[in-house]
């Protein structure tokens, strides 16, 4: 531990107060490994979940329900084709479920390619008639295309987004949904807006891509009003405009009457779970579009029902049975916090799950591996410490910098401390233990308000500021931190509160 912590530390316990605590918390972290987290923060859990919910919930509405349109469009094509004598296609299964298990086909044999960007319709059965191979039908749309045919513009869009016939090519995709969007081409407005607002195939322009988003929502597109809802719940969350709001929740809720999961999600997991936008808490209907999307197998739904089931939240219960057989399936689906819920438990043999460190340090490298934030940063705490794996602290710093960037307040308070008393590969950089610091106690980590907090105390690396090191002990406080709770007993601390009360 450096001379500094050493002076504060000791300076502390000589005063009696209760900061002491604190700094010995210090000392630990500066001889050994972080500890892994065994349990997520409450309050801190729900406002991690809602921008990691938002990124989720609108990359999927390229795999909800999203080729229903698609499959319309090439049957419309193939009629109005085949009407003139010519080769002619027709689509197979368009029901447009979004869970289709068939593997796509051509008539006469072989397979439809699969590879690329994955959407469900790469699983729909599609014939191709006599006399039009999936070539001849790329070249044929690609001529009506160039045209200017709107329909044509946008079926060769998905084609060339999804690689169907054709090799994947978003940013082609991305140039014809646009072209047939500026014909208010419904479907492929609603196209336009995702690649352009999430920026596939090109830089990001949420300004036009929420406008051509808005045309498909307001002709009643379910996949359009499901993304142009849940962005402007994520800008109100972000800006405190909430004058889109009143609409976008209109939007979301007829996206989610019409089946829509994404929107069924956004809902449940971040609109009445989070209170949003001036939205009011609502534990009926979060429970109501949770379970409406669960039905449907969304990974969000199914993590964050099973987690309040097995966690006993006051709007559903304690129900480990069903809880972590909702869990489960959202593990089956791929869901990386899932899999990090189900790890630690085994690796714990808590919340009703036996004890097993072997399966519960593969769900955790899993979750790591899916790219999945809170895995990210348990797997990291386990390859530093060794905790059910073999030390390796380069993997684990590793991990921790990937979640840490990708904003886990928790990896980036143990990239602070790891800047400010250096580690393997990491030369001491007290600049960068501030800011690390200040990023995490920003994110909401209870544990970096209060690190960020004491560096603001005592004046170590940054300017001493009691008054905002206050803010933060409080802000750590009210989320149920300890260490922090007996902070503001200290009279030190309680003197500054009464100064900043005048």
């Amino acid at each position: 531990m450096t001379s500094e912590f050493r002076r504060a530390s000791t300076r502390r316990r000589r005063a009696g107060c209760h900061t002491a605590y604190i700094w010995a918390a210090w000392v630990v972290i500066s001889a050994g490994a972080p500890r892994l987290v065994l349990a997520f923060q409450g309050d801190e859990a729900r406002r991690q979940a809602l921008m990691e919910n938002a990124r989720a919930s609108a990359a999927a509405i390229d795999r909800r329900n999203a080729d229903q349109a698609f499959q319309a469009g090439l049957a419309r094509s193939a009629a109005a084709w085949g009407s003139s004598g010519s080769p002619s296609s027709s689509s197979g299964n368009g029901s447009g479920s979004g869970s289709g298990s068939s593997g796509g086909r051509v008539s006469g044999g072989g397979s439809a390619a699969s590879s690329g960007p994955q959407s469900v319709v790469a699983t729909r059965t599609v014939r191709v008639f006599v006399g039009e191979t999936l070539a001849q039908s790329a070249t044929r749309l690609t001529l009506k295309a160039a045209a200017g045919n709107a329909e044509s513009q946008y079926l060769l869009g998905r084609m060339n987004y999804i690689g169907y016939g054709v090799t994947p090519n978003p940013t082609e995709a991305r140039r014809l949904f646009v072209a047939a969007a500026t014909q208010r081409h419904i479907e492929a407005s609603a196209y336009a807006g995702d690649l352009l607002v999430n920026g596939v195939g090109g830089p990001a322009d949420r300004t036009r891509g929420m406008a051509f988003l808005l045309v498909a929502a307001t002709a009643g597109n379910p996949d359009a009003q499901a993304l142009w809802g849940l962005k402007v719940f994520e800008a109100a969350n972000e800006t405190n405009d909430n004058a889109l709001v009143p609409r976008a929740l209109g939007m979301l809720e007829q996206a989610a009457a019409a089946g829509k999961a994404s929107a069924q999600s956004t809902l449940g997991s971040i609109v009445y779970f989070v209170g949003v936008g001036g939205v009011a808490v609502d534990g009926v209907k979060t429970v109501k579009y949770l379970r409406q999307g669960a039905a449907q197998g969304d990974p969000i739904c199914l993590y964050n029902l099973g987690n309040m089931l097995v966690d006993g939240h006051e709007w559903t219960g304690k129900d480990l049975r069903e809880g972590w057989a909702l869990l489960e399936r959202a593990v089956q689906t791929g869901n990386g916090r899932a899999m990090a819920k189900l790890g630690v438990s085994k690796l714990n043999g808590i919340a009703g799950q036996q004890m097993d460190t072997v399966a519960g340090a593969r769900l955790i490298r899993s979750s790591a591996q899916t790219g999945d934030t809170y895995g990210m940063f348990l797997y990291a705490n386990m390859l530093y410490s060794g905790e059910a794996v073999a030390v390796d602290k380069p993997a684990g710093i590793r991990y921790a910098r990937l979640a840490a960037e990708a904003g886990h307040g928790g990896a980036q308070l143990m990239m602070a401390k790891m800047n400010y008393f250096s580690d393997v590969g990491i030369p001491k950089n007290p600049a960068e233990a501030v800011r690390w610091s200040r990023l995490s106690a920003e994110s909401g980590w209870a544990d970096g308000q209060l690190y960020y907090g004491l560096m603001l105390w005592e004046g170590l690396v940054v300017t001493k500021d009691r008054p905002a090191a206050v803010a933060w002990f409080q802000k750590s406080a009210a989320q149920g931190n300890k260490a922090a709770i007996e902070n503001m007993a200290d009279p030190e601390v309680l003197a500054v509160v009464r100064t900043m009360k005048r």
